[in-house]
């Protein structure tokens, strides 16, 4: 299977029952292609649909090359044209953007530890599944008018097959301060060369990502430091209200397990010994609120039907108790994010 189309052909070819590689099978030399693992009784995986239509069914997909859809604008919109134009607070008779934000599918690396020596791995085929799970489970498609993603693979391919449709939709805009925590290999994305030789520029908007946006040592601005995680966590919020509010409706937002804490700023719910309360493919729905004591900063605050939706009924805890907890749960997950003192 050729990496380069396997985000739009996965749900078109059978997937057999697959055996995993080791970390020496699986680091490629060449992101065209990857290992085919041999049958194992470790992980049953069920055929995937014979068809995009049986896969996605009530759903318009989108070919390839396919640039007539007439809800497309006459050129694609990207990030940059965004940022020239002021950002403007709703009015009463605009529609408040909902965030929706998803961490990504399963990937070879959430297999074992052993696996996060992978390099910018790829997803599962049972994280392919997952994302015709919640392409089908979404109940907001039609209101999407934007997707975003982090810059590394897995958040890409999870953001085509679990929303790709309408060419509105594309670019994909990727923000590098979205990326995942830690400065192991598999929270280590590629070169933008490369993403751009996988993905194409027809589909991928590289504004937001800087050359240097692999550097995760000390200084930079991707440092696994918890400053500097709660640094671009609030830039993030930022740009992606900036974003929702000038497209003026949903966005879709694939991001990691990790980071996600930190742009929610909500600690709660993480199992003892797990780095993240966000199983793969979880999707949640946010609001943006002013922040009462930072008016550099805007608030996510999660909607009902998100809470609902994932039978989370407990009364949302007050500002004092979220400081409260994130400093003690901080401390506890830093080692499973591998973050720096």
């Amino acid at each position: 299977m050729q990496g380069r189309k396997r985000s739009r052909e996965a749900v078109e070819s059978e997937v057999p029952t697959l055996n995993f590689p080791s970390p020496e099978q699986y680091i490629r030399t060449n992101t065209k292609s990857r290992p085919k693992p041999s049958k194992s009784p470790g992980l049953e995986i069920q055929s995937s649909p014979t068809s995009i239509n049986e896969a996605f069914p009530n759903t318009t997909t989108r070919p390839h090359n396919d640039t007539t859809n007439t809800a497309t604008p006459t050129h694609p919109i990207k990030m940059n044209d965004m940022y020239s134009q002021p950002a403007v607070l709703p009015d009463e008779n605009r529609i408040i953007p909902t965030i929706h934000l998803v961490r990504h599918a399963q990937g070879f690396h959430n297999l074992s530890v052993e696996n996060e020596s992978f390099p910018d791995p790829d997803l599962t085929p049972l994280g392919e599944h997952q994302c015709s799970d919640l392409r089908a489970a979404f109940p907001f498609h039609s209101k999407l008018v934007k997707l975003v993603a982090s810059p590394l693979r897995r958040t890409i391919h999870t953001c085509n097959l679990s929303f790709g449709g309408p060419g509105m939709l594309y670019p994909i805009i990727l923000l590098d301060i979205l990326q995942e925590v830690s400065n192991s290999p598999c929270d280590t994305g590629s070169s933008k060369e490369k993403l751009l030789e996988e993905f194409g520029d027809h589909d991928l908007d590289l504004d937001g990502v800087r050359d240097d946006w692999t550097n995760k040592g000390k200084g930079s601005v991707f440092e696994p430091t918890v400053e500097a995680l709660t640094a671009r966590a609030k830039e993030a919020r930022r740009k992606l209200k900036e974003i929702a509010e000038v497209m003026e409706g949903d966005i879709a937002v694939v991001t990691h397990g990790g980071f996600l804490h930190f742009l929610t700023d909500d600690w709660e719910g993480i199992p003892s010994g797990k780095a993240t309360a966000w199983t793969n493919c979880m999707r949640r729905s946010y609001t943006f609120e002013e922040c009462p004591d930072d008016e550099t900063d805007v608030r996510l605050v999660e909607t009902q039907e998100s809470r609902e939706q994932r039978k989370h009924n407990a009364k949302p805890l007050t500002l004092t108790e979220r400081r409260e907890l994130k400093a003690a749960v901080q401390a506890k997950i830093a080692p499973y994010l591998h973050i720096n003192a």
